[in-house]
């Protein structure tokens, strides 16, 4: 399963090193500049037929990610979890849930899904919550390009 990660995550960066390897190597993250800066970090390794994608907002004097983040993909990799799965979360901001998406920049592989940590905010959980999870992420992602979370903009 290692090797099909690190394809996916060469497709997807070619060449481009890491930004580092954190919690021991469990989340790889990479400093990415479009559609804006932000921090992409993934799960290395979770074993369960899926790794966890998560971007937020990079500013220019931001030398690390928040730690909020890698605390919640260590966390997450810890349940069993699949598309349009929707949690609370500590709030950022306007910010108060999650609901998980298949991340729009890997394939779906056979036996490998990555699943990207979307944020909304308590308005968006209410109409998600209620049957509607696949076209409140779609209405997200209108304004909010590839669900990079900032919770200073929302």
């Amino acid at each position: 399963m290692h090797g099909k990660i690190e394809a996916a995550l060469e497709k997807v960066y070619g060449e481009a090193q890491p930004w580092g390897d954190l919690a021991g190597g469990a989340i790889r993250g990479y400093a990415a500049g479009l559609p804006l800066p932000h921090w992409h970090l993934i799960t290395i390794g979770t074993g369960q037929g899926y790794e966890l994608s998560l971007r937020v907002a990079r500013g220019p004097a931001d030398a690390a990610p928040p730690d909020w983040c890698v605390a919640l993909l260590l966390d997450l990799r810890e349940q069993p979890l699949a598309p349009g799965r929707l949690m609370r979360m500590h709030p950022r901001g306007s910010l108060t849930a999650l609901a998980l998406t298949v991340d729009p920049e890997f394939d779906v592989l056979d036996t490998l899904t990555f699943l990207q940590v979307a944020a909304l905010t308590e308005a968006e959980y209410e109409r998600a919550r209620t049957g509607h999870v696949i076209p409140t992420l779609w209405r997200i992602g209108q304004d909010v390009p590839l669900h990079i979370i900032d919770p200073a903009q929302r």
